[in-house]
């Protein structure tokens, strides 16, 4: 018998790269179609290998698709050779779910042998788009098919953390590399990657002990009933019957409560942030040091390096007496990173003056704060709490009624004297509105204390943002929506009256909350092998919604068109889908599918959003929904991403 595993390889060539690492990806990936060799196994079984390629930027082209390595390895080594660079962005969740399809529409019916190698640089990071529902909805439906992925570097410099989101786990990532500048580097991670895969099918067989050849022994019992078959393909409709409609059947069971979702991810920020750190005599060298310190470690904690100048300012002021203050900011002409300023605090110097606090406040006020974003800015001022008020004519409160929330930490100083508790409160402005915070410390070690640094966070992030998953609707013109419903025979009559609930839920939300500015109109159809209307194009919600219930033209500048379909039909192939796509984009009318089950003609499903040009990952993502059966319809937010998807177009 012969079982035969099926790759596929992703590379990413995003911003054009030096011309060796080029060469050096190409090299890696025709060694390691050299390297997959039939090998044979126990049990008269051969291990064979199909594989295919392509490449990708923001655009996805195939090298070759899966062919049996035995007979046209050369042809798919020549293909390689002939990629070009593309350039642009990096859609690594368009590439792989480009994989998972040729995987499965080219390979065997057989799961567990079927692998993805990504070699990529890991980017894009935080904040660039993903117009095919990102590397983490990729993945999972990689797991949803047992498919594996393979995550390779291009360097070992790389971004590991997005590399091991694209990985299906930690076995899958490792070191891997496909540019290092040794040879051995690249054998290492072939070799490493084809011998996990091996090892798959060959583990049982490694388990067992050696012994002599015995006599024959006695008739084993008779073995358990082997897996039920893979179902086989869905056949063609069949004509209707003539009998008479049955009886209702009882309803049914509650189903099984499902998993709960995930929790609700508020981020601290982004923030501007300032500090304001003493560095008068009386703070002694050895406790400047650790107030250096805990400044850094933290902009650790707060994970500043997530925002970025263009979202977030942060800088340090150090103070000590008349005109003796020093600002480092993030910004700055050698400063255009966080690791820059970590590094420009750590290097500043100990001013070993006079304490004049309500000067320096001003002066940050003036230099530093002015530039911050009121209503996300937080102050933090470390001091001993013993500003010379008699010869600083400045007040400590200068920074009270502007708006700002204000810190206050007082620490001993050198020779053990408590911080003056009433200067610090003047510091945090007590009486805002906008109330600020402070702490009094025994001693600058408690600084780097974990406990004190959790509170000081949690103090900092009190305003949380949190994400809003309202999904509002967006229209920006007067619009006529028409939903037509399948009511073919292979629908049935439970998930026909399904699918009219959820057209309610949908026509309900056009026209109770996306004619606050403009005028939506939403008509309805159901359609087998005639088309009829059951609700014409209205305003008005209650009318619209009864027409839907009784179900056996528009006026708006924009035309939308919902169908339900499985892109199955008797009778016509894609040319003729492809024609009928035209005439409604040239029409003006925007089309957007709802597919429902897995038993689906995907080539259809495609051509039917594609507005009868070159496919689109970008607009067929926003254009074709899909739901494994129809009670999930009905379940969730559904309603409202779809409803949100066709409002935007």
């Amino acid at each position: 018998s012969k079982r035969t595993n099926h790759f596929v390889i992703l590379v990413a060539l995003r911003s054009k790269p030096p011309e060796f690492y080029i060469s050096q990806i190409k090299s890696f990936t025709k060694l390691f179609i050299d390297q997959l060799e039939d090998q044979p196994q126990p049990c008269s079984r051969d291990l064979t290998w199909n594989s295919g390629a392509l490449h990708y930027s923001d655009d996805i082209e195939l090298v070759s698709g899966l062919v049996d390595l035995k007979e046209k390895r050369s042809e798919l080594k020549a293909a390689i050779d002939r990629i070009s660079y593309i350039g642009k962005g990096t859609y690594t969740d368009c590439a792989i779910k480009e994989g998972i399809a040729e995987l499965i529409k080219a390979g065997s019916h057989y799961h567990e042998n079927k692998y993805i190698v990504v070699v990529t640089d890991g980017h894009p990071l935080t904040g660039y788009k993903e117009p095919c529902g990102g590397i983490q909805e990729a993945t999972n439906e990689a797991r949803q098919h047992a498919i594996k992925v393979f995550a390779v570097a291009i360097s070992p410099d790389q971004e590991d953390t997005r590399l091991s989101i694209i990985a299906t786990d930690i076995n899958y990532r490792q070191n891997f590399t496909a540019a290092d500048s040794t040879r051995s580097s690249h054998s290492t991670t072939i070799d490493t990657i084809i011998g996990m895969i091996v090892s798959v099918v060959t583990q049982t067989h490694h388990n067992k002990d050696v012994h002599m050849i015995g006599g024959k022994g006695p008739r084993g019992i008779k073995g358990a009933p082997g897996d039920r078959g893979l179902m086989g393909e869905r056949g063609e409709d069949g004509p209707p019957g003539n009998g008479t409609v049955g009886c209702h059947g009882f309803q049914g069971y509650p189903g099984p409560r499902g998993d709960p979702g995930s929790p609700v991810k508020c981020k601290c920020g982004p923030l501007d942030i300032a500090f304001i750190v003493d560095s008068s005599e009386s703070i002694g060298a050895t406790n400047f040091a650790l107030a250096k310190d805990f400044i850094v470690t933290l902009m650790d904690r707060l994970k500043l390096r997530q925002f970025g100048a263009n979202e977030s300012r942060i800088g340090v002021v150090q103070y000590s007496g008349p005109n003796a203050q020093e600002v480092v900011k993030l910004g700055d002409p050698n400063i255009t990173t966080l690791t820059d300023l970590k590094q420009a605090v750590k290097e500043l110097r100990w001013l070993a003056e006079a304490t004049y606090t309500g000067e320096a406040l001003q002066y940050s006020l003036n230099n530093l704060i002015n530039k911050l974003v009121t209503d996300k800015s937080v102050i933090i001022v470390l001091t001993d709490g013993r500003s010379d008020t008699i010869r600083d004519d400045v007040p400590v409160d200068v920074l009270c009624g502007k708006g700002l929330k204000v810190g206050g930490v007082g620490v001993v100083d050198y020779a053990e004297r408590k911080a003056n508790r009433e200067q610090v409160n003047q510091v945090m402005c007590e009486a805002d509105p906008r109330k600020g915070f402070s702490f009094v410390l025994d001693n600058f070690g408690l600084l780097l204390d974990d406990s004190f640094l959790q509170n000081l966070t949690k103090e900092i992030c009190k305003e949380k943002k949190c994400p809003n998953y309202t999904c509002p609707l967006a229209f920006n013109n007067d619009t006529d929506i028409l939903i037509m419903m399948d009511s073919s025979a292979s629908v049935g009559k439970e998930n026909f009256e399904l699918t009219k609930d959820f057209t309610k839920m949908l026509a309900e939300r056009f026209l109770t909350e996306g004619g606050e500015k403009f005028q939506i109109t939403v008509g309805v159809g159901q359609y087998s092998n005639d088309a009829n209307m059951e609700a014409e194009f209205d305003f008005d919600p209650d009318k619209v919604v009864a027409r839907i219930a009784e179900a056996k033209t528009g006026r708006g500048l924009n035309k939308k068109l919902l169908v339900f379909s499985d892109g199955r039909s008797q009778g016509v192939d894609n040319n003729d889908i492809e024609n009928v796509v035209k005439r409604v984009s040239n029409a003006g009318i925007e089309l957007f599918v709802l597919s429902v089950r897995n038993h689906v003609n995907e080539t259809h499903l495609r051509t039917l959003v594609s507005r009868g040009l070159s496919y689109d990952y970008t607009y067929a993502n926003n254009h074709l929904f899909k739901r494994a059966d129809y009670h999930s319809l009905l379940t969730g937010v559904f309603y409202q991403s779809v409803s949100r998807k066709i409002s935007l177009g």
